[in-house]
């Protein structure tokens, strides 16, 4: 699956959100949770990464190396 998504404010409409999703373009609800999903998905990677390096960076008995 390929997303793109733009945010695109206005004073006359405000923001919306405007994503395709292969190509197609998607409904403003549906913009919003592949947005959520594509977030959420880079976090739980970054913690995932950092719950690494801590376990490489620390002794037995807990003290950094």
């Amino acid at each position: 699956m390929k997303a793109c998504c733009f945010i695109d404010e206005s004073q006359m409409s405000g923001t919306k959100i405007r994503c395709s999703v292969n190509g197609k373009p998607v409904s403003n609800s549906d913009a919003q949770k592949i947005l959520l999903r594509a977030a959420t998905h880079m976090i739980v990677e970054k913690l995932r990464r950092l719950e690494q390096y801590a376990q490489k960076n620390e002794t037995p008995g807990g003290l950094r190396k």
